[in-house]
């Protein structure tokens, strides 16, 4: 009798092990199939005609969404009072307007000392870090040449004898 293919044999095993699954699961639970979801109420939003179809979902998205939120109750009525037919919208006021003084706004006025104090201190600045890049330079060449002369080292080194086969029977190591 020929074997049967591996492939048929986990084919048909798994699939009759998820029917057996999902034929449990049903008479586990039979009213476990979705519930039916609301409908949700028809909201009408014009959009601009140039706009594109991002924009119009983006606009369908959040009118369901500004449908979907409660309305805000307002915490605490005077006793007496019914509660008002629509719930006041709040505005945004205006963020205060912060004035910085003038001093802060304008530079001061440079006389001729201090520009020419400001050029040396720019210079001396450049100098510097022309001073540091050539350090730099220098320790990245001479580690570079170290590099190369331990290579060469490891070139020119004797490779050691090996230890075994019929001349090294009485060489000590």
């Amino acid at each position: 009798m020929p074997m049967p293919s591996l492939l048929k044999y986990f084919a048909v095993v798994g699939s009759a092990l998820l029917g057996l699954l999902l034929f449990v699961n049903y008479l586990v639970a039979p009213d476990a199939a979705p519930a039916p979801r609301a409908a949700a109420p028809a909201i009408v939003v014009q959009h601009d005609p140039q706009a594109s179809k991002i924009e119009r979902w983006r606009d369908d998205q959040a009118a369901i969404k500004a449908a979907q939120r409660p309305e805000p109750v307002p915490a605490a009525l005077p006793q007496g009072e019914p509660l008002p037919a629509t719930a006041p919208t709040l505005t945004q006021a205006e963020p205060p307007q912060i004035v910085a003084p003038a001093s802060l706004t304008t530079p001061a006025p440079i006389d001729a000392e201090t520009a020419r104090l400001q050029q040396r201190a720019k210079l001396k600045v450049a100098q510097a870090r022309k001073a540091h890049i050539a350090r730099e330079r220098a320790q990245r060449i001479a580690r570079a040449q170290e590099m190369t002369r331990h290579q060469q080292d490891d070139l020119t080194a004797y490779a050691p004898r090996p230890a075994f086969g019929p001349f090294a029977w009485g060489r000590e190591q």
